[in-house]
């Protein structure tokens, strides 16, 4: 559950149904497969403050509650095998797509203007490269205590907005893409 301190804050809650289809990979890596059906509700404070107008009802309590759809997540993992044992890298990755969900409010509980229908969302984070760098100083006894890593994430479509003319994606960023960096290290 999260929790944000803003009122006008979006807050997507879901639940996923499906099965998991697992595939070996070289040197001991994978790539899973989940299709599976996808339902939300979605909270937006601006969804509220629009339910104290006397002209209609508003979402009860800035609540949208979504159509079930399909959603698709994979994943994969597989060690640099290749390489010398002193340069031991992997590459992993995700993404999520998750089919159209309708508007989240009940026909003629709020205009058909103020909340477009859904079309389908893509995000995830497709390749991160990965050094074991506390195998490289220390030996294979320490493997993955600390990891180092380079990640690219992209996302289209986020919360299920068309980036390309819905208005709210002015001010949200509804489509996007990013390189970043990181340390990981296991206590």
């Amino acid at each position: 559950m999260q929790f944000k301190n803003t009122f006008s804050a979006i807050n997507r809650n879901s639940i996923t149904a499906g099965l998991q289809f697992d595939f070996a990979l070289p040197y001991k890596g994978y790539f899973n497969i989940t299709p599976q059906m996808y339902k939300a509700w979605q909270y937006s404070g601006s969804y509220a403050a629009i339910s104290f107008a006397p002209a209609f009802p508003g979402a009860p309590n800035g609540w949208l509650d979504f159509d079930p759809t399909w959603s698709v997540f994979m994943s994969y993992y597989m060690p640099l095998g290749f390489l010398p044992e002193s340069i031991p890298l992997s590459v992993s990755g995700n993404f999520t797509i998750i089919g159209p969900m309708g508007r989240g409010a009940k026909p003629g509980v709020l205009p058909a203007a103020l909340i477009a229908p859904t079309i389908t969302e893509y995000n995830g984070e497709p390749v991160r490269l990965t050094l074991d760098a506390s195998k490289v100083l220390w030996g294979p006894k320490y493997s993955h205590f600390v990891d180092v890593w380079v990640a690219y994430k992209y996302w289209r479509n986020l919360l299920g907005l068309d980036d390309t003319s819905n208005l709210a994606c002015l001010s949200l960023n509804c489509r996007g893409s990013s390189l970043y960096s990181g340390i990981t290290v296991k206590f």
